[in-house]
């Protein structure tokens, strides 16, 4: 059973359930997402039989990097494996000042854009959380980019991530938690081709961050040729909920 994912209250309860105390659950929290450790003999603040009993039934693993396409700018767009086969696509990209990862939501994607290649797959399945954070550990691992430095985090590969909210926030609650991988929330970005009703439900999340909307056109009449989705929820719909969406 693949740990990552998990949260901080799921690994505390894990640990109760294998006799042990409830602080070390926080420990191996911390340890799977600030320290970035998979290895659970790395773990040398646990005892040896709790770590033991880990190796023996749970692992930390992260999507597999299956091909790189580096472009002239330094941008990486990486295919990522996951654990049935499926894979996904995720982008690093460097900018003087600061980094940006540019995530997956679902494989395959269930909105039929006309300009994006996703489209032509359909949607296959929504990705788990331990999916989407794995996403940026494999690519920090790969780049080397250093625990609590700059980065930031924009849902905006493949899928529609208002179309899968209830792992995407599991995630962001990892990704912006201190003790977990620790980016400020607002330097996290939601985008959506415009799924007026979850905007809504975003707006209710607690732990909330930036939202970005694909508009790609200022009529009806040009939105439905590029957007199917606008003829369900047009813009007069979208821009009242942009309007309504509350504002830090």
């Amino acid at each position: 059973l693949n740990l990552l994912g998990s949260t901080r209250e799921e690994l505390e309860q894990l640990s109760l359930a294998c006799g042990q105390a409830r602080y070390h659950g926080r420990q191996l929290y911390k340890a799977i997402y600030s320290r970035r450790l998979e290895r659970f003999d790395d773990l040398t603040d646990l005892n040896k039989s709790f770590r033991a009993r880990l190796s023996g039934e749970y692992c930390v693993a992260y999507p597999q990097i299956e091909r790189e396409f580096v472009s002239r700018d330094g941008a990486v767009r990486y295919l990522l494996r996951l654990e049935d086969g499926k894979t996904v696509e995720a982008v690093y990209m460097p900018e003087e000042a600061r980094t940006t990862l540019c995530l997956s939501s679902q494989v395959g994607c269930a909105v039929d854009c006309r300009f994006c290649f996703t489209a032509l797959l359909g949607l296959m399945r929504n990705l788990t959380p331990g999916e989407i954070v794995g996403q940026v550990l494999a690519i920090a691992k790969a780049q080397r980019i250093p625990p609590r430095a700059r980065l930031n985090v924009v849902f905006m590969g493949m899928g529609e991530p208002l179309l899968n909210l209830p792992a995407v926030m599991k995630a962001v609650g990892i990704l912006a938690d201190p003790n977990g991988v620790g980016l400020p929330v607002r330097r996290i970005t939601i985008s959506t081709a415009g799924v007026v009703p979850h905007i809504a439900d975003l707006a209710q999340e607690p732990l909330r961050p930036k939202l970005a909307v694909s508009l790609n056109a200022s009529t009806d009449e040009q939105r439905n040729a590029l957007m199917p989705l606008n003829r369900k929820y047009p813009l007069r719909q979208l821009l009242a909920a942009c309007r309504a969406y509350p504002l830090r």
